[in-house]
């Protein structure tokens, strides 16, 4: 329906019969369509009902097979219960999968998920070594919500009932040095509002070129944290942003209007990465 209405909008304003704007807005109110979320799609915000929506099944099915090694390195920060990862060992059979998951009860299902497949990291994810504080719902058994922002889960969640829990943290700057780990191939950041921080904490090694690619939310979490998406351009210098979509990737290069703080999925790769040959 939304293409037909397009279409119809474009036939009528290159024959310039009436107004395209009033073919567009009538069109739009008979049938429903919200025209504003109609142009976020086109543009890969506010896709988040699935993997597939969410351009994530394409970005691991069909771009990440092209630029990574047959043996990739990858980290998947904010695991929750494992969806993504499992996506990853699909398409991506030999790969060295990290997981990195705060809250203790899903770690542990984690580890009983993945078995001997994965490393399970009980930890939080920042730009510091230590403690502090992982805010879940009350019921922190079946709560698959936990941010270290309280804000995300009073202010857009509408969570009443919140439970504070001390949990590790750690930069991957220090976790690659204890653990001998040379390169991170794909790094995956779902960490509700805090994915700045976390690439704040890996700047060793993005200086040195041993993170290939990234892939993080962009949203509403973002301004309880205060980050603009050009925090990430200016983290990322020189590496090529893309916005992911359900059947491709869409060149993403900054500006003002682009700081919209609505759900959507950023892929980004470092200099020396053909962008050319993913899109």
């Amino acid at each position: 329906m939304d293409a037909f209405v397009t279409f119809l909008i474009r036939a009528f304003g290159r024959i310039g019969v009436i107004d395209p704007h009033r073919v567009f807005d009538t069109l739009s109110a008979s049938l429903n369509v919200d025209h504003l979320r109609y142009a976020y799609a086109q543009r890969g915000i506010l896709n988040y009902r699935s993997l597939e929506e969410s351009g994530e099944l394409h970005l691991v099915s069909s771009v990440l097979p092209r630029i990574l090694p047959d043996s990739p390195t990858c980290f998947d920060v904010g695991a929750n219960k494992g969806q993504y990862s499992e996506l990853l060992l699909t398409h991506l059979p030999n790969a060295r999968l990290t997981l990195f998951e705060p809250n203790p009860l899903l770690s542990d299902g984690l580890a009983r998920r993945f078995g001997e497949t994965a490393r399970i990291v009980q930890a939080a994810v920042g730009s510091h070594v230590g403690d502090t504080a992982l805010h879940t719902h009350t019921d922190i058994a079946s709560s698959s919500k936990g941010t270290l922002h309280q804000q995300v889960l009073t202010s857009i969640y509408h969570e009443q009932q919140i439970e504070k829990t001390t949990v590790n943290i750690t930069t991957l700057d220090d976790y690659c040095d204890q653990n001998c780990i040379n390169r991170i191939n794909f790094l995956k950041l779902d960490i509700e509002g805090h994915e700045k921080f976390a690439i704040d904490g890996s700047s060793r090694l993005i200086r040195e070129s041993r993170i290939d690619s990234i892939q993080f939310e962009f949203n509403e979490m973002n301004v309880v944290s205060r980050v603009f998406l050009k925090d990430f351009f200016d983290l990322l210098p020189r590496w090529n942003f893309f916005r992911m979509k359900p059947q491709g990737i869409s060149p993403l290069r900054y500006h003002r209007r682009e700081e919209l703080f609505q759900y959507q999925n950023i892929f980004a790769i470092r200099p020396g990465i053909d962008a050319a040959s993913i899109r």
